[in-house]
Order: structure tokens, then C-alpha cells, then sequence
């Protein structure tokens, strides 16, 4: 098989098109008429510079695709280029050719001819990614709040519909250098932001917070029982998020609960009662269930000596990082090379990757076995050290 990644030709969206359909069959219709209403959108989107569709072609025939995206993000309080993939789709008669494979390499070799230090993406198969290099990401929490367990603040005066996308956009922008991991909104997030429902607090006109919402029927329950879905929430001050409790507060009479997604570990520590609203369930010892957990994104360090630069100042010890790739070849990254006090941790890409990002600690990779040290004891005060926060990344890709 002969197989060419090029660029997507506006002659092959519609085809592009049917192999999303193929490959996410509970996103898609999979009509012609959906291809179609589609088809202009798709081709629009060809044009967005931070945006890139690529193909993969057998002897001209489309078989597979990804969408390529470019991103800003605050890495540690530094702005850098992090670049993704999102929609990798291969065609049903193509499975099992290495194609899907051939795609993410050629997109982690694009990033690195563009100088992108970082790269992110969501697994449909974390195994899968993690073989590439990839590590693990932040935990998300979803929870089924009702809504009289969020305590009424008042202050509901402050909050308004009559919001803008660009008014959100501008505030959203201006949140991103305080919080790692956040990225600036790509094309497709302004997009999605301009069809979403939005609640915004404003003090003197100025936002100073927002969230974005939908309401929907609960399936199984009457027409009567619903529930309102908080897609994203961002705010930078607690009486914001005190108003936007009393909101949840006030729609006892009409809703059953408040499906919300957070990463904030503590946040039932917000709320009156953190009970599972949707499925209440005791745990051992007497452990009530609050929320639901997953992972998503997942990160790949591209440029190692560029991300250990913008962190060296965090760290007052000499260390020697040993970071084994996918292919099992072994590189070595010094870190403050003239200091003394030397210390050598050897680890593979994906945990690296993952350290870096603040997804998970020194200390928690030799607990799993993930991490060689030739001073454990020094662990607790690396992290200490380098005390970084967990990403919060809120793109949709």
C-alpha cells in the first residue's frame, strides 16, 4: 500500500465526511443529507489558520483523516505553541494497515518541523496513544448536584443572558496567564461558544465570569423531569462562583439536578450536601459517592530542553533527567548543569510528559514503579520545589 498524507482536497470533504460518520457513528447520522448540511461548514473550516485536515490516500483514495489544531497555552505561567489532533478516522475497509499510526506520527513530526514543544490530544484508546509517548492527564469530575444542595449567596442581580460570544471570548482571554494548562480558544471553541446558552456575573459592566449551559429531558423520566448541563465555567473571583450557586439554587421548581464537570478536586467541599444526585451510592466505610471520574486529554513533551528551560528556575538542584522514548533509546536532559547537588531520575516519555504537566508527582512515579532515583529521599522536596498545578485545559477538539 502506497499511502500518501497530504492536505485535504475540497473535492474529498464529502468523503471526509463519511468517514467520520463511519468512525463515530453515536456523533453522526450518517445520511446523506447530514453530509451536505455539513459540507459548506467543513469547507469553511479549511481556511481557519489554526485549524488543518489532513488525509491519508491509497493510490488516490481518501482512507483515513485527522483534524490538526494549533493552540496558545499557558505552560507554567508561560505562554507556548501546543499543537493537537482530534477526529482521527480511518475507512472500515482500511483497519488494521497501521494507517491510524502512520497519521499520529506524521502529526507529531509536523509539530516538531514547527518548533511546537507540546502536543495534546483525547484518547479514544489511552493504551493506544500511551504507546506513542503519551502521558496521562488531569482527573475530570462530573456531578449530579440538586439543586437546593447549593447554598442561594443572593448577588443574582449581577448575572445576565444578554452576553455576547466576543464579550465571553474577550473575558476568557484574559483568564488564560492565570491558569496552566488553558489554552486560547481555537477556531471550533469560538464556534461552539456562539451556539451555546451563557449566564455571565458583571460588576460595572465588566465581566467577571461566565457559564455555559443546556437543558435536556432526563431519558427514562417524564417529559416534566429534566436537567441543566453546565458544559463550562470559568470565573475569577469566589462571590462569582457564590452567584452562580444561587442561580443553581433557584431552579429547584423546575430542575431535577445539575450535571456540572469540574477538575477541581474539592469542589464538593463547595456544596451543602455532596450527594450523587443522580445515582446515590455508599462506598465502603461508610463513603458517599460524589462524583463521577475520568481522564482525558493527554500530553506529549516534544522540545524537552525547551519545557525544562522554562521551568528551571523553579528548582535549586542539579538533575539529571534520563527519558526513554517509544522506541526504547534512552536521552539525557541536565537541569541546572552548574549546580552541585546532583540527582538522576530516569523515567519514560509518557511519565515524564504527564510529571511535567503537573498531572502527577515525583513521589506518586516511584510509589507505581514509573521512576528511577538515585536519592528517593530528595523526591518530596523536588516536588515541593517545582510545586506545579495541574492543567485545566477547557478546548474542545
Amino acid at each position: 500500500m502506497g499511502l500518501e498524507i497530504k492536505l485535504l482536497q475540497k473535492e474529498d470533504v464529502s468523503d471526509y465526511i463519511r468517514l467520520q460518520q463511519q468512525a463515530y457513528p453515536t456523533f453522526y447520522q450518517g445520511s446523506e443529507d447530514e453530509i451536505q448540511r455539513i459540507k459548506p461548514i467543513l469547507e469553511e473550516r479549511l481556511d481557519a489558520e489554526d485549524l488543518e485536515f489532513y488525509g491519508a490516500y491509497d493510490e488516490g483514495t481518501l482512507v483515513a483523516c485527522l483534524l490538526y489544531l494549533k493552540f496558545q497555552m499557558n505552560f507554567h505561567g508561560h505562554m507556548i505553541p501546543v499543537h493537537g489532533i482530534g477526529s482521527v478516522a480511518v475507512s472500515l475497509l482500511h483497519k488494521k494497515k497501521g494507517i491510524a499510526k502512520a497519521l499520529v506520527l506524521y502529526s507529531l513530526d509536523h509539530a516538531k518541523e514547527l518548533k511546537c514543544p507540546m502536543f495534546s490530544l483525547y484518547p479514544f484508546r489511552p493504551n493506544f496513544y500511551e504507546n506513542f509517548g503519551f502521558g496521562f492527564g488531569t482527573k475530570l469530575y462530573e456531578y449530579h448536584i440538586k439543586p437546593e444542595h447549593f447554598t442561594n449567596h443572593g448577588q443574582l442581580n449581577h448575572l445576565s443572558g444578554h452576553v455576547s460570544p466576543e464579550e465571553i471570548n474577550d473575558f476568557y482571554e484574559k483568564s488564560v496567564p492565570m491558569v496552566h494548562g488553558r489554552k486560547l480558544k481555537s477556531t471550533l471553541d469560538k464556534k461552539s461558544l456562539k451556539g451555546s446558552k451563557i449566564i455571565a456575573y458583571k460588576e460595572n459592566n465588566e465581566i467577571k465570569g461566565y457559564f455555559t449551559y443546556r437543558q435536556q429531558k432526563i431519558e427514562g423520566q417524564t417529559f416534566m423531569s429534566q436537567k441543566m448541563v453546565v458544559e463550562e465555567m470559568v470565573y475569577d473571583h469566589p462571590r462569582v462562583l457564590g452567584a452562580f450557586s444561587s442561580f443553581f439554587h433557584v431552579q429547584k421548581d423546575q430542575v431535577n439536578f445539575i450535571e456540572l464537570y469540574t477538575f477541581e478536586d474539592n469542589f464538593y467541599q463547595f456544596l451543602n450536601n455532596y450527594d450523587y444526585g443522580l445515582e446515590p451510592k455508599i462506598m465502603p466505610y461508610v463513603s458517599h459517592k460524589t462524583a463521577e471520574v475520568g481522564v482525558g486529554l493527554m500530553w506529549q513533551a516534544l522540545d524537552i530542553r525547551v519545557l525544562l528551560d522554562l521551568i528551571k528556575d523553579r528548582c535549586h538542584h542539579k538533575i539529571n533527567f534520563i527519558i526513554q522514548n517509544p522506541q526504547g533509546q534512552l536521552s539525557q536532559y541536565t537541569l541546572n548543569p552548574n549546580l552541585k547537588s546532583q540527582v538522576k531520575l530516569e523515567m519514560n516519555l509518557a511519565s515524564f510528559s504527564s510529571w511535567l504537566m503537573g498531572c502527577v508527582s515525583l513521589c506518586d512515579l516511584y510509589t507505581y514503579g514509573k521512576l528511577k532515583t538515585d536519592q528517593e529521599d530528595l523526591l518530596d522536596q523536588l516536588d515541593h520545589d517545582f510545586h506545579f498545578k495541574k492543567p485545566m485545559c477547557l478546548a474542545k477538539f
